[in-house]
């Protein structure tokens, strides 16, 4: 070693250091992404047309279709292929972390949904939201939805299969009475 060397304290050894921290281990789920979404659909203006987004929410949706009959909004996608499992997580992370648990009992994207959509083809998420200022999403377990609950009340659902042949149908979100969704919840 020269005198130059420890003046200024190089190490003894010329061995890399290994890193101080550890590499977080994978839980199997698809990689969490940043992408737009209920901030952006709030902010969209719902007329009687169908129109093209000016955004592609959460990474895939970018059309919609517009019922005003029905008090219904279709986010949809011109695309013939869903959306990428990060892309599913992101939406239902943030459908979660907004509303909480769906209708069935689920939370955010976890392996159930990785094994239904191995499995079933298509993955799912329904909010029916009810009480005053619809402060509450409805959830009974072992009990069936009244069809008031489904048909008369603010709902959010949203279901996306794996083979697309029609994206209108195949791959979707759909927002019923979403004036009162948004006012209640993202205003």
């Amino acid at each position: 070693m020269g005198i130059i060397d420890k003046l200024f304290g190089k190490p003894l050894s010329s061995s890399p250091a290994t890193p101080a921290v550890a590499t977080p281990v994978a839980d199997g789920l698809p990689p969490i992404i940043s992408v737009n979404g209920l901030k952006e659909v709030a902010s969209v203006q719902f007329g009687d047309d169908d129109i093209d987004l000016p955004v592609h929410l959460w990474g895939h949706f970018d059309k919609a279709l517009c019922h005003p009959w029905l008090n219904e909004v279709i986010l949809t996608s011109s695309r013939t292929a869903p959306p990428s499992l990060s892309q599913i997580r992101a939406l239902f992370d943030e459908l979660h972390a907004c509303f909480g648990t769906d209708g069935h009992g689920d939370g955010p994207f976890d392996r159930k949904d990785l094994s239904q959509w191995e499995q079933f083809r298509e993955v799912n998420r329904l909010y029916y939201f009810y009480g005053d200022n619809f402060t509450g999403v409805r959830y009974q377990k072992d009990h069936d939805f009244e069809p008031d609950d489904i048909l008369n009340k603010p709902s959010i659902s949203v279901t996306i299969k794996r083979d697309v042949s029609d994206p209108e149908m195949d791959c979707e979100v759909n927002l019923k009475y979403w004036d009162k969704i948004k006012e209640r919840y993202l205003s």
